[in-house]
């Protein structure tokens, strides 16, 4: 047996400490914060001292418990059964723990197992919601046992936030200072960190950011996004595209000229907080046909201040064995394909404009998330001005002969309106995830359209798009 000398978090006489965090950085500071360091001030010890085991809980993510040790060359962490991958760096830390649980961690170091005490987790921020989840046939849900990467508004609640099966929150950051919003979480192709973006909620300034935050609390890495607005994508080269958004004076057919937003799509690196680091790829302005005026939407200050919203773009996902994105204007019902090195246009889907037939009569005020191949997307469809009857269509679009056929499609069980977001995500089994945002539901759907897991939000939470995440190790295995 190893002689032990034990940092404990929550054993006799010791408390568990929270880990200093990084500084927090902001669009003026330009500060790119540096790693957190774990610490503790309460110790048990043995009569033998020989390993030396510490316990603390992250200060920002305080669901993440920090494991360091000396004096073993390997070591891992069991927390209530589940096992972390072992590690030999002397540093490990516990994902996946609930918010208001008490958990028995023991560890395993050079074979020698060890009891590490009860680590209670702190009750979540009281903005979060509580979350009702009902599972009608867990046998058929790909939801069961993973967990679901989402942004949440409302009722005080403006975070990136994983839940696990249950509903329960296991990893939850807060936007930075009023006036950040954010506005898109994603899951990063690194598998360790969340990755999302953050912008003036009241359009008044420009200050977007997208802000990478390791699963562990220890990392954080600012990106200035000038004129970022609503959704971004990661690419595996470390660059970041996302979507922008710029006041032009244009003549408008019955109403003169105009100041017009016109959206478009900038690209730039990882780590860059300059506003020159990035490149401007497409501009509605430039690069689109002319405006008009498209419905109600087109107001004046209907939501940029001083100014008529043309397109609203509102997603943007990248294919990469296309190396293309897919971006959804909004307001004038079209999506668009554009190549990713030359910002061309390669088609679009809907509005007056399309270069296919729609059978179904194509989509209204939608939103988009899941390219599911090569011209096969996944959208959801608002159905403003129309039926207002919210509705997920599965696409496969031929762009030889313009033609569109429609493979799948939901409609919303509770028949209610959803007016903004929504988000729709294909799992690898075959089954869907369905955001039916403003109402605070997560939904997932069978392909012959039976639900089989279902999350509800109370009333005022808005739910954003959401990712499944099959393992919160996954860059560690």
């Amino acid at each position: 047996m190893l002689p032990l000398l034990v940092l404990l978090a929550c054993a006799p006489d010791a408390t568990v400490t929270d880990a200093v965090a990084p500084p927090r950085a902001t669009a003026d500071s330009g500060t790119v914060p540096t790693a957190a360091t774990s610490t503790t001030t309460s110790t048990t010890t043995t009569s033998t001292p020989g390993l030396t085991v510490s316990v603390s809980r992250d200060e920002r993510i305080p669901t993440v418990v920090h494991v360091t040790w000396e004096g073993a060359a390997t070591g891992q962490v069991h927390a209530d059964g589940v096992d972390t991958p072992s590690d030999d760096d002397g540093h490990i830390s516990v994902l996946g723990l609930a918010h208001g649980t008490e958990v028995a961690l023991e560890g395993t170091f050079d074979g020698e197992r060890v009891d590490l005490g009860v680590v209670t987790l702190p009750p979540q921020d009281a903005d979060l919601p509580e979350w009702t989840v009902t599972v009608p046939d867990p046998a058929r849900s790909e939801v069961v046992g993973q967990h679901l990467l989402v942004s949440l508004q409302g009722n005080g609640a403006n975070h990136a936030a994983i839940l696990d099966d249950e509903g329960r929150h296991v990893w939850a950051h807060a936007a930075d200072a009023h006036p950040f919003k954010i506005t898109r979480a994603r899951w990063s192709h690194d598998r360790r960190s969340v990755v999302f973006s953050q912008y003036d909620r009241s359009r008044a300034t420009d200050i977007g950011t997208i802000t990478r935050v390791s699963l562990d609390g220890r990392e954080r890495v600012d990106t200035r996004a000038p004129e970022q607005h609503h959704d971004f994508v990661e690419h595996a080269d470390q660059t970041y595209a996302w979507l922008t958004f710029e006041v032009e004076d244009r003549e408008i057919p019955g109403h003169g000229v105009l100041p017009v937003v016109g959206d478009g799509v900038r690209t730039g690196p990882e780590g860059a907080l300059e506003d020159d680091a990035s490149t401007p790829m497409f501009r509605f302005h430039d690069d689109w046909h002319d405006p008009w005026w498209t419905c109600i939407h087109f107001e004046y200050g209907d939501w940029i201040p001083d100014a008529h919203d043309w397109n609203h773009t509102n997603s943007i996902a990248w294919e990469p064995g296309e190396d293309a994105w897919y971006v959804m204007a909004r307001h004038v019902d079209t999506l668009l394909k554009l190549d990713r090195q030359t910002g061309a246009v390669l088609w679009e889907l809907g509005g007056p404009h399309s270069d296919f037939i729609l059978p179904d009569g194509g989509f209204h005020h939608a939103h988009f998330s899941h390219v599911l191949g090569p011209d096969h997307v996944l959208v959801f469809d608002n159905d403003l001005h129309e039926g207002s009857e919210a509705r997920v269509v599965e696409y496969r679009l031929n762009p030889t002969d313009g033609t569109a056929e429609v493979l799948w499609e939901q409609h919303d069980p509770d028949g209610e309106t959803t007016g903004f977001l929504g988000d729709a995500v294909r799992l690898p089994g075959g089954n869907t995830l369905v955001v039916w945002s403003p109402n605070g539901r997560i939904e997932e759907f069978t392909p012959e359209g039976e639900r089989v897991w279902l999350a509800r939000a109370p009333e005022g939470y808005t739910v954003g798009r959401v990712t499944l995440i099959d393992d919160l190790y996954a860059s560690e295995r």
